[in-house]
């Protein structure tokens, strides 16, 4: 049968192949880091992904705490991704081990290579660039990491690419259904990662303010797409927004974590990494059996931090400009994660990726409408973690799109241009 595979599709089944044995060996070693230091996650969100997660599997109230206080404390998407576990396990009378979830991170990070070569072959006329693409995804260090753990990491690098593959298509072929698909895996990224809630807004004014001075007109089918894109987003959402108004009697868009995520961001011990040891004290200042508790302590952590924000507009400026770094950074941010070796691996992977898609911006034969949406994702996520918290962590979904870019420019010119 792999005999009968032409020589473009065998390679990219082999980079498949590889991609998810290095992602299950990761995967391996990482659990039993984890196991050996004694915790059952390493991090305290996959704790919260996977109680919330239990509690939609058994049908009870989607909610977090000791007294179920926090109840709009994540996004749904994630942990909905996590609860087929719990029913294929609980048939057999188990609980399911971390490591399946894991599993679950494994899979969609291959799946996630694999998609990497959706928006390429639309922009590509050439499938030896998608499997350059899929190659540079396979092998990158920090996607490889984001494949093994319990967070929402590789099911949101996954959907972006889906988004952006539509994305490509809404504007290629002007076809309503691709619009519509748009708004739905746009709903989808949000459901996963919150901080996304604003990336469709801010993609769509500033392509069309690119396409219009590149075109020297207004294009209205792609405001009108544009337009229904948001229709079915706003429907995708609605019940959500519903659910969070008959909570707290006011509008929450996604999660009751900003104030909590802002103030983390210009704490007045801010150095750009993240120390959430301050939520307690704010969590004190309010019963919890208040009916509006997680809203007045999200709304009184968002207040503290707009306080040291007028005090000190200065230090914010200056925080801004080291979390910039820290995303873009060429070695690791943490100390502990910076041996040698670990920084050599990060640089070799890293460094030719960034370079080649800004030089491609330029040299590669699409249009710079069409460029601007692969950056589009790299901006915004930049802007995003300036405001917040920031690590190189933050950065993987963008490299997913800039990968793109670097594989047209390694292997040449393209073929197929797009308006």
């Amino acid at each position: 049968m792999i005999s009968q595979m032409k020589p473009n599709r065998i390679v990219l089944l082999l980079i498949l192949l590889t991609a998810f044995a290095l992602r299950i060996g990761a995967a391996v070693y990482w659990q039993e880091r984890v196991v050996a230091s004694n915790y059952v996650f390493f991090f305290g969100d996959s704790d919260t992904y996977w109680q919330l997660a239990a509690s939609l599997a058994h049908g009870q109230a989607y909610q977090y705490g000791d007294a179920g206080e926090f109840r709009i404390f994540r996004m749904p998407g994630y942990p909905l991704i996590l609860v087929p576990l719990f029913w294929l396990f609980e048939l057999s009378g188990q609980i399911p081990p971390v490591f399946s979830a894991r599993i679950v991170s494994v899979l969609f990070g291959v799946a996630t290579v694999f998609a990497v070569t959706l928006p390429t072959r639309q922009l590509f006329d050439d499938k030896r660039i998608a499997n350059v693409a899929a190659a540079f995804v396979a092998f990158a260090p920090l996607q490889i990491v984001s494949s093994v753990l319990v967070l929402s990491e590789a099911p949101f690098g996954f959907f972006m690419l889906l988004q952006i593959d539509c994305w490509l298509r809404t504007i290629r072929t002007g076809k309503r259904r691709y619009a519509i698909l748009l708004g739905v895996l746009t709903a989808v990224c949000v459901f996963i990662r919150p901080g996304w809630l604003l990336f469709l807004p801010f993609a769509a004014v500033l392509h069309l303010l690119v396409t219009t001075f590149a075109d020297k007109r207004c294009n209205l089918r792609l405001v009108t797409n544009y337009a229904m894109v948001t229709l079915v987003f706003v429907v995708a959402m609605s019940a959500w927004w519903i659910r969070n108004y008959e909570i707290t009697g006011r509008f929450v868009p996604t999660t009751l974590q900003t104030g909590a995520s802002l103030y983390d961001g210009w704490r007045p011990d801010a150095d750009g990494s993240s120390d959430m040891r301050f939520v307690e004290e704010f969590r004190k200042k309010f019963p919890v059996q208040s009916p509006t508790y997680e809203y007045d302590v999200d709304d009184s952590m968002k207040a503290a931090a707009m306080e040291l924000a007028k005090e000190n507009p200065t230090r914010i400026a200056k925080l801004a400009v080291t979390k910039f770094v820290r995303i873009w950074n060429i070695i690791p941010n943490e100390p502990s994660f910076s041996k040698p070796a670990v920084r050599l691996i990060l640089a070799i992977t890293y460094l030719p990726i960034i370079i080649a898609a800004f030089v491609g911006t330029f040299r590669l034969k699409i249009p710079f409408a069409t460029t601007t949406i692969l950056w589009l994702p790299a901006i915004y996520i930049t802007l995003l973690h300036t405001i917040f918290v920031a690590s190189i962590r933050y950065r993987t979904p963008a490299m997913l799109c800039l990968a793109i870019l670097a594989a047209g420019m390694f292997c040449g010119k393209c073929s197929r241009n797009h308006k």
